[in-house]
């Protein structure tokens, strides 16, 4: 058996009807599995108490830049334009991604788990953008074009 994680108590918004009050949230392999009224809790899960606390699904940010311009660096950390022409559909943000950036972090902490990033605005076309989880795995490339 998976070793699970389980969140208690607070209030659960499970983006269908009212919020659920005290219920458990049982999480495995990083995916919610299930939420519940009742669970008799195994002796091996890792039980956070919630109590006071409210409790979302992880949040999509479905346009961003994260990882494109670097925080707290200049124009090296800068790879969300192509300066060179008007129309850029060939560009791919994923080749300027740096998934070590702060934002990546800043996101999770915010409760941000899913990001589509793309790129800048100074282009009439700007190029393909990449849905990816804020832990890097990459989900869907090219995710669109920015336009």
């Amino acid at each position: 058996m998976e070793k699970l994680l389980i969140i208690k108590g607070g209030k659960i918004f499970t983006m269908e009807g009212a919020p659920l009050e005290g219920d458990y949230v049982v999480i495995k392999n990083g995916k919610i599995e299930d939420v519940t009224p009742r669970m008799e809790i195994p002796k091996d899960a890792k039980v956070i108490d919630a109590t006071d606390s409210f409790i979302y699904p992880g949040f999509i940010d479905i346009h961003t830049h994260t990882g494109l311009w670097g925080e707290g660096v200049n124009i090296e950390g800068a790879d969300g334009n192509e300066a060179t022409d008007p129309v850029t559909p060939h560009v791919r943000a994923i080749d300027g991604i740096n998934f070590h950036d702060d934002g990546f972090k800043e996101a999770i902490s915010s409760g941000v788990t899913t990001v589509n990033i793309m790129p800048g605005s100074a282009n009439v076309i700007g190029g393909q953008g990449v849905a990816t989880k804020t832990t890097g795995e990459i989900l869907l490339n090219p995710s669109g074009i920015k336009m």
